[in-house]
């Protein structure tokens, strides 16, 4: 599924990046095969189990998850947030003491799309009320190898991401409100391997009817998120990569990682990297690295 060609392109574009770590998987959900390419120190070929930060895909995991489990439980106002329509703003500095007064203090009310971890703080609430426990909805359905950042197995092995307070990030989450908070929600905190997050997503098909349940609201979506999930706005740009259907949905995370799913061709690809190291706010090699992988992809 990986052939030389993009392998030799991953070599090329990881090759003039910083942060040097990047692992890709194409899959196939029809066959429910996967395979899986990685590299560190840029060029490198590399069967090590390494860990990353998947920062924000832990939305499309945990709360998107949750929906595809137990759809029921979502009201309307759960939807808007799910959906970033909301109405809240999208990020502010939290504190552990009083980070849930602080996100519950909004009244969701439909708006223009904002992409919002204030929606998606809200929203682990709201679904902890339902059901106890955020992550308890999705557990059974992902890998073993995509765990919460403070359950992480002895030595593994995760890149850094950045600093924090003069020191390197390496096995402790990037996102600071995270970080803060120290608890299980669903805007970031999940770790994984490469491995692990191929396995996950097949089995949120198979268990959950991932794109059996995406592809109809796909057809009729109306603003850009749909459950929780990002979607293609322009076939030419899309971080997806060029030769996406408009029938493709995913996520991406702010420490340089990303998956895509392409319901017309029942396929779908994961890149995972440490690109918030060492300048987080340098996107355009890594978005370059992503629209590349996405093309040679979709072939």
């Amino acid at each position: 599924m990986i052939n030389q060609a993009t392998k030799d392109e991953f070599k090329r574009h990881l090759g003039q990046t910083r942060f040097g770590y990047g692992a890709y998987a194409v899959i196939d959900f029809e066959s429910e095969q996967y395979e899986t390419y990685q590299l560190i120190r840029h060029q490198h070929e590399s069967n090590l189990k390494i860990w990353f930060d998947l920062a924000s895909v832990t939305k499309a995991l945990t709360l998107a998850g949750a929906w595809l489990a137990k759809p029921e439980i979502f009201t309307n106002e759960m939807i808007l947030l799910l959906e970033h329509r909301a109405g809240l703003p999208f990020w502010g500095r939290l504190s552990k003491d009083s980070w849930k007064q602080t996100v519950s203090q909004y009244t969701p009310i439909e708006s223009e799309t904002e992409y919002s971890d204030f929606s998606a703080l809200r929203l682990s609430l709201e679904i902890q009320e339902k059901v106890g426990d955020l992550y308890s909805v999705t557990d059974a359905y992902r890998d073993s190898e995509v765990k919460f950042w403070k359950q992480l197995p002895e030595h593994a092995f995760s890149p850094v991401t950045g600093w924090r307070k003069g020191k390197l990030i390496s096995g402790e989450v990037h996102d600071d409100n995270c970080f803060v908070i120290g608890e299980k929600v669903g805007h970031a905190g999940l770790f994984g391997t490469i491995e692990g997050l191929s396995k996950t997503l097949l089995n949120y098909n198979r268990e959950l009817g991932l794109i059996s349940k995406m592809t109809p609201l796909l057809k009729a979506k109306h603003s850009r998120f749909v459950r929780g999930f990002d979607t293609v706005q322009n076939l030419e740009t899309t971080l997806a990569g060029p030769g996406c259907s408009e029938l493709t949905f995913g996520h991406t995370g702010f420490t340089g990682t990303s998956f895509w799913i392409d319901t017309a061709k029942n396929k779908g690809w994961i890149l995972l990297t440490n690109g918030s190291y060492p300048y987080w706010y340098d996107r355009l090699k890594l978005n370059a690295l992503r629209r590349s992988l996405g093309q040679f992809s979709w072939l």
